[in-house]
């Protein structure tokens, strides 16, 4: 029966011989990582008569361990999480992703998933090690940081499953990140009448506190009752957003506002997801202060 071969990135069985008098030679089979297996060897000066070759399985152990070092960007099941995390990164940023995304990701990545996590191996990134790390999480910071986190985790994961790292995601058998989720409950009619009725008479009072209050904010309401648009969304809309002239007036959401640390505020030529870029049809209220919007400006 033939020998099994190495793993890649390990050695076989050193021997040493004396190769001339006082130097000795350390030899091991060496499987690279392109799968050959190689012989290396090492030669050192005796120190002692009781050296018999020490010294030079000494430089050839160095030698080996440096040889099975990740060149570069490799994965292997020795990698740390931190490690992986970075390489995960730089991957993560070539994906086009939504500024506000990027930070919330990047933030959970350095304060929560790699001082808890990142000093494990992917070989010691069990299911039950990442699941007592997500059931502290959710404990210490909350469940949404939790879900976060798994989801960064499992990326993370996913990337070293790819590179042959791991046989399976362990994340895909942790347990659920218990969620509360709030009802969802639309306002009824009257409720929105009183809403409209309360601003109008808000931006109409004459002898306002503090601020300049502002006078479209009506409008903006408005919007989001006709479409359900996220106020983000509602506040990047523009005028090339909107098609008053056709026969079934338009207005299409195509961008939301964010804030960009060190920038402020600024329209993000995207929605939140992909599912919020919509078109609606204008009701005939709407359309009314569309177009007294369009001729005061």
């Amino acid at each position: 029966m033939p020998r099994p071969p190495l793993q890649i990135g390990t050695w076989g069985r050193i021997s040493r011989d004396e190769v001339a008098p006082g130097v000795w030679r350390a030899m091991a089979r060496f499987r690279d990582f392109d799968g050959i297996t190689r012989k290396v060897e090492a030669r050192a000066a005796s120190v002692s008569k009781n050296d018999r070759g020490a010294k030079a399985e000494q430089a050839l152990v160095a030698a080996l361990r440096d040889r099975a070092m990740p060149a570069g960007d490799d994965i292997t099941p020795d990698t740390r999480l931190n490690k992986l995390a970075e390489i995960w990164w730089l991957e993560f940023m070539d994906q086009d992703r939504a500024i506000n995304t990027q930070r919330r990701y990047l933030e959970v990545k350095d304060s929560y998933v790699c001082p808890g996590v990142g000093g494990l191996t992917i070989r010691e990134a069990t299911v039950s090690r990442l699941d007592r790390f997500l059931k502290a999480t959710t404990a210490k910071h909350g469940a949404a940081t939790a879900k976060l986190s798994k989801t960064v985790l499992s990326a993370m994961l996913g990337l070293a499953a790819r590179h042959g790292a791991i046989g399976a995601n362990p994340l895909r058998d942790v347990a659920k990140v218990p969620v509360n989720r709030k009802e969802v409950r639309a306002l009824t009619l009257e409720e929105a009448a009183a809403l409209r009725a309360g601003l109008r008479q808000w931006q109409l009072d004459s002898r306002p506190r503090g601020r300049k209050r502002p006078d479209d904010l009506l409008d903006v309401v408005d919007v989001m009752l006709a479409t359900g648009a996220r106020i983000g969304e509602a506040l990047a809309l523009r005028w090339k957003d909107v098609d008053l002239k056709a026969e079934r007036p338009t207005l299409t959401v195509t961008g939301t506002v964010i804030y960009v640390p060190g920038e402020g505020m600024t329209i993000q030529e995207h929605p939140k997801s992909t599912n919020s870029r919509q078109r609606y049809y204008l009701p005939r209220l709407r359309l009314r202060c569309c177009s007294a919007a369009r001729f005061s400006s």
